[in-house]
């Protein structure tokens, strides 16, 4: 009976260890994949930042317009060009030559869609982008520029914008340009701000 027993136990014993064994080497199997985990997301974060970079890079030759009545047979094109034009009255700088492709964007609404801008010319586009931040002509006929920011910038500058308007009640200057806020002092940085800099003016 003794001896059964003793056998009994030392059976237990040895299920006892290879359980044991078996949980150790999946707590090393589960540490090895947390690892690889964890270097395979900082990969894609990293690479999701180079893919971001590199498609606002591409997007600084755009505007976008808003505001402009659509007709069915529009010359979209044209019409950009002379609101280009009367933007910035007085340049010496050949707007409509400078302008590469203009198209809507998004599917037909009851409202006006968007149009994108292309310019051939960085110096140009950047010259209309100053220009209509202070243009009494996109005032009065309800016109308005925006940078062609990727998503990734779009959604930082919403989470950043109340820091904006903050700086702004307060009297401090805040611009944007290529994807970041700038902010007068003192500069105030949000956690996640990688890609939208806030930085002093």
């Amino acid at each position: 009976m003794i001896t059964k027993n003793t056998m009994s136990i030392e059976g237990v014993k040895k299920s006892i260890d290879f359980v044991f064994e078996e949980v150790n080497a999946l707590k090393t199997d589960i540490k090895n994949c947390k690892s690889t985990v964890n270097l395979n997301n900082t990969k894609i974060s990293e690479l999701e930042q180079k893919l971001n970079e590199a498609e606002r890079y591409q997007r600084r030759w755009n505007l976008r317009l808003y505001g402009i009545p659509e007709q069915s047979d529009e010359n979209i094109k044209l019409k950009v060009s002379n609101i280009c034009a009367a933007v910035v009255p007085d340049s010496s700088v050949a707007i409509q030559d400078d302008i590469d492709f203009v198209h809507r964007l998004g599917k037909l609404d009851n409202r006006p869609r968007p149009v994108i801008i292309c310019f051939a010319k960085r110096s140009t586009r950047d010259l209309v982008w100053r220009q209509a931040k202070h243009s009494e002509y996109l005032r009065n006929h309800k016109l308005r520029f925006t940078e062609d920011l990727t998503q990734a910038d779009r959604m930082l500058r919403m989470k950043l914008w109340p820091l904006v308007e903050a700086a702004r009640k307060e009297g401090k200057s805040s611009l944007s340009a290529d994807g970041r806020l700038l902010m007068g002092k003192p500069c105030v940085h949000h956690p996640d701000d990688v890609d939208l800099r806030s930085q002093n003016v």
